[in-house]
């Protein structure tokens, strides 16, 4: 079997500086795009109006110009690129280092046949509203890509790290679409290119640091092609899809909760009904993100047919003589 490797920006530096000449490429002739990893910060953004189950963070990752490795990306390439950060996943695999959660970094194991099966899973995303930008870092004295996302705080222990880390170091990986390298000037251009992911970094077993990317000798083209060297190509995308409609959905109900009193009924309710009638996400196929909770009830009836009371209280009424029977039921919320 083929060993996985995850080449960086300066593994694809060195094969191009390698060939000693001027050289062009674009994806619009090899079919596929290239695809390397490049550092990057998480950091944790405190906010005053954090969203119930969402850690806001704010993403810094690669930087305008000429970087340490001789590659450079020029303010026109990245400004165009910023569109695509909305709605990519952001990655980790958690375990214990000394009896305290980490993250680790790109963790795979060897499944069946001999294929690689990527331990790491979702804990968070960049939205759709990532405000994504170009930002001026005084500190480091450099223009970065910078943009906001959100780690999930029901899944996994990914947000308890991040708030007791508040920064993380990160592998964000890119798929350049175009790119020159020039012999002369020996500097790699970076001219079209989109971010696939970011995946979280953190500790080995041994309580050392994670370092992105590992180098492979006897690199070729080939290994850069984003079916070889990509962890975002084709993956987790059922995951994604269900985490971005309760994204979706905890945003919507939050900014009109926002508006009245409390909020918590009004954000449970629809998790509430959908354990009610034992479904999921998945099986709505009506909008509903702006229903009230007296619609959602009529809706999910409708839909999926009434759910009898656990238990019926009888009692006699006086005027009539009558017997009704008086439905009487717990409802429950939880944050």
């Amino acid at each position: 079997m083929k060993q996985k490797r995850l080449l960086t920006l300066d593994d694809l530096y060195d094969y191009y500086s390698s060939t000693n000449q001027s050289v062009h490429f674009s994806s619009k002739e090899s079919d596929t795009p290239i695809a390397v990893q490049m550092n990057g910060v998480l950091k944790f953004k405190k906010t005053g109006e954090d969203i119930e189950g969402l850690t806001p963070v704010v993403l810094q990752s690669c930087h305008i110009g000429k970087n340490l490795n001789k590659s450079r990306i020029k303010r026109t390439a990245m400004a165009n690129a910023l569109p695509s950060f909305s709605n990519r996943p952001i990655l980790a695999y958690i375990h214990e280092v000394d009896g305290q959660y980490e993250f680790y970094s790109h963790n795979f194991h060897l499944g069946e046949d001999d294929n690689i099966v990527y331990d790491e899973v979702p804990v968070g995303i960049i939205p759709e509203s990532c405000e994504a930008k170009l930002e001026y870092d005084e500190g480091k004295q450099k223009t970065y890509a910078v943009v906001n996302g959100y780690i999930f705080e029901e899944y996994s222990k990914a947000s308890e790290i991040i708030r007791r880390e508040e920064e993380c170091p990160v592998s964000v990986e890119i798929s350049i679409r175009e790119l020159s390298y020039n012999a002369k000037e020996d500097c790699l251009d970076i001219e079209n290119f989109y971010l696939s992911g970011v995946t979280i970094l953190g500790k080995t077993p041994s309580g050392e640091d994670v370092k992105p990317g590992m180098s492979g000798a006897n690199i070729k083209l080939a290994d850069f092609s984003t079916e070889n060297n990509s962890l975002f190509t084709g993956k987790f995308e059922n995951q994604m899809v269900e985490m971005q409609s309760k994204l979706d959905y905890l945003i919507s109900r939050f900014n009109i909760d926002d508006e009245k009193k409390g909020g918590e009924d009004f954000l449970n309710h629809f998790e509430e009904l959908l354990t009610k009638y034992n479904k999921t996400i998945d099986d709505i196929n009506f909008e509903y993100k702006e229903m009230s909770d007296e619609d959602l009830d009529a809706k999910f009836a409708e839909c999926f047919g009434e759910v009898k009371k656990e238990d019926d209280d009888v009692s006699d009424v006086e005027e009539t003589g009558e017997q009704e029977t008086v439905e009487k039921y717990i409802r429950t919320y939880e944050l």
